[in-house]
């Protein structure tokens, strides 16, 4: 992994200023994949896509002002001591992508969906952090919000508008080759079979087994007969977490 430069860019209505990581280049090797298309990867690591300064207005990273920037590895006795204690952007709570959606950060359905997207993965993350040998309770209980967010994703409008990475399912068995993006997502067809995959995972998760099972039974192309059998496996015995 090499890292490129820190961007400094400007907080919305404020004088504050966060550093917004780059890379250089990076690699998926140790990477991890988890049911519900999350990935890690050390040496290409995520960042994120909206976020919001302390407990400031949300804003989309990639259309922040920037000001400047601090080079990798250079002489950088020129950047104001400002910029170098600038803190590094953060990701956002599951409360804080529903809370955006809530002030109208999803400008468009796309963008509403994406922050869906990205909630229900904040939801699973302490899921993630267990060890295999704790009980993991489902975050989609009823009642919660995650659970309402997640049935707001398996809706009719979900499957029909989703934006989602066109490799997304396909390389998921062997896991994923590039991040995902909100600049690089595409809209997939009602028919695509990687949006099916995506669906059972969301019902699955939701204790909705019978339709997640029922989603998963139309034949699948040869590229993607792996994961649909592996996702079949996970819907039998009736777990509903990661």
């Amino acid at each position: 992994m090499m890292p490129g430069p820190n961007i400094i860019i400007q907080c919305p209505n404020s004088d504050q200023m966060v550093k917004k990581p780059t890379l250089n280049s990076g690699n998926t090797i140790g990477g991890r994949v988890w049911s519900d298309g999350y990935t890690f990867y050390p040496m290409l690591p995520r960042f994120p896509e909206i976020t919001r300064c302390d407990d400031g207005p949300f804003f989309w990273v990639d259309e922040a002002k920037e000001v400047g920037k601090i080079d990798f590895g250079d002489d950088n006795s020129n950047v104001p001591d400002e910029w170098k204690q600038a803190k590094r952007i953060r990701f956002l709570t599951e409360e804080e992508y529903l809370e955006a959606i809530e002030k109208g950060m999803g400008r468009t359905q796309e963008e509403k969906l994406h922050l869906r997207h990205l909630a229900w993965w904040a939801a699973n993350d302490p899921l993630r952090k267990e060890s295999d040998n704790t009980a993991q309770k489902s975050p989609f209980l009823p009642g919660t919000k995650a659970r309402k967010n997640l049935e707001q994703l398996v809706t009719e409008s979900w499957l029909n508008q989703i934006p989602i990475q066109s490799s997304f399912f396909k390389n998921l068995y062997f896991y994923l080759s590039k991040l995902f993006s909100r600049s690089s997502l595409k809209r997939l067809t009602v028919t695509d079979p990687n949006k099916r995959l995506m669906k059972a995972e969301a019902l699955r998760q939701l204790g909705r087994f019978e339709e997640a099972l029922t989603t998963l039974q139309a034949p699948f192309p040869e590229d993607l007969t792996k994961v649909a059998d592996w996702m079949r496996r996970l819907v039998k015995p009736l777990e509903n977490t990661l």
